[in-house]
């Protein structure tokens, strides 16, 4: 099962990667004819455009970093400090991609007043989806930094020998 899942995690990772490079590419125009002839928001396509193309770039490093702990926890390597940068750069990513469409979100409903409960809903799923992968990144981070000081014996893929005491 590890063989299948370690040949299957890369091209799933890059089917990924070119799946949201497509939606960055497409997001700009579909803003524009989205925002044609309303001229409450036609000013606000390009902000919002920017703003989605930011969060959906958010969304490949994270799947970039989760990929490269994903490899190393596959081929069974031990954990060390850079895997904890990983780790943080996937959380961050992660609450960057959660929370720039709930802003957008936000001023779109209560600064511009335009939409409607559709939009709220929206804005609590991606709270909700957003704020569980956060939850389990924190989590990630958590269990890397106590392995690595030693507090854990967070392996990744290796039981760790427990050292030696004399009394």
């Amino acid at each position: 099962m590890r063989k299948f899942l370690h040949a299957l995690m890369w091209p799933l990772i890059a089917s990924l990667w070119i799946l949201l490079g497509a939606m960055e590419v497409l997001l700009p125009g579909l803003a524009r004819q989205m925002s044609a002839g309303l001229w409450e928001v036609e000013h606000l396509a390009v902000p919002y455009s920017v703003a989605g193309v930011i969060a959906l770039a958010a969304l490949q490093v994270m799947i970039l970093a989760l990929g490269v702990l994903a490899r190393k926890r596959l081929q069974g390597r031990v954990v060390v400090p850079a895997d904890r940068l990983w780790a943080r750069l996937a959380l961050t990513c992660a609450v960057l991609a959660t929370t720039l469409p709930v802003a957008t979100i936000g001023h779109l409903l209560f600064v511009v007043s335009v939409g409607g409960p559709g939009f709220l809903l929206l804005a609590a799923a991606d709270l909700a989806v957003g704020g569980a992968v956060c939850g389990m990144l924190w989590r990630l981070c958590a269990r890397l930094r106590r392995s690595v000081q030693g507090h854990d014996a967070l392996i990744i893929g290796v039981p760790t020998p427990k050292p030696a005491t004399f009394e």
